[in-house]
């Protein structure tokens, strides 16, 4: 159970560049101080059920499942119910051989659930659906439409499956790490966001779905998970390959 109450004041900068489509040259820029809305006063109280079976290896969970169900209503300034349904599960078919699944779906519904000054949530982050983080610097403006805004939105559903070996345990079928912590995995994933009221009336309620597979390698320096991974985005601005690194465990 959780409660509390925040008060939120907001500011905007907008930064605005005009260049040459042909050349790229940039023709002139500009910053310009606004007002990001009025302050704001919410109350919020939450609850959650959560569950955790999972077995843990070096560099992330290899059996059970976990799960976190939570609905947090919010009224104030801003009446809106924040939801998020967290499902996960780890099977191990052949040994040594793990099937990670994730789905989850977070949103915020109510009257004020799509309210320009409540962050949206960015599908391209690397926590989500990987390989598409630059998604918004890369893609091209339309008229009408806001750069950037479609990987942006204040509901979304993602789904994510991962194969995770030790590499160690590949060569001796055992589930065994030897003299190095590493795991090596191949992974898909995809998602869609979108908004009641998107940023602007042209693409209202519109769904954008993006997608990316990849293989790579996660290992535990001395209890510091990080990970390499080999991206291919297979939508978005910029399809194609690229390389990810971060600092986490598996999902």
């Amino acid at each position: 159970m959780t409660g509390g109450v925040r008060h939120a004041s907001y500011h905007r900068d907008l930064r605005s560049q005009i260049s040459l489509a042909s050349t790229g040259r940039v023709l002139e820029t500009a910053n310009e101080e606004l007002s990001g809305g009025g302050a704001t006063t919410v109350a919020e109280v939450g609850t959650a059920l959560v569950g955790d079976t999972t077995v843990f290896g070096p560099t992330g969970p290899i059996l059970g499942s976990r799960f976190r169900f939570e609905i947090a209503p919010a009224a104030g300034d801003l009446t809106y119910t924040r939801v998020l349904a967290d499902y996960r599960r780890y099977l191990m078919p052949v040994r040594p051989y793990s099937v990670a699944v994730r789905v989850m779906h977070s949103a915020r519904y109510g009257r004020d659930g799509d309210d320009s000054r409540l962050l949206p949530s960015f599908l391209g982050s690397r926590y989500l659906v990987r390989g598409h983080t630059s998604d918004a610097r890369e893609c091209q403006p339309e008229t009408g439409s806001v750069c950037g805004g479609e990987l942006m939105g204040s509901r979304l559903v993602v789904g994510n499956i991962e194969v995770r070996v030790p590499a160690w345990g590949i060569f001796t079928r055992q589930l065994e790490y030897g003299p190095l912590p590493l795991d090596v995995f191949a992974f898909a994933d995809s998602g869609v966001v979108w908004s009641r009221r998107a940023p602007t009336s042209l693409n209202s309620g519109r769904r954008t779905v993006v997608s990316s597979l990849g293989l790579g390698m996660r290992m535990n320096a001395g209890g510091l998970p990080f990970e390499l991974a080999a991206v291919r985005a297979l939508d978005g601005p910029s399809p194609g390959w690229s390389f990810d690194f971060a600092f986490r465990t598996g999902f």
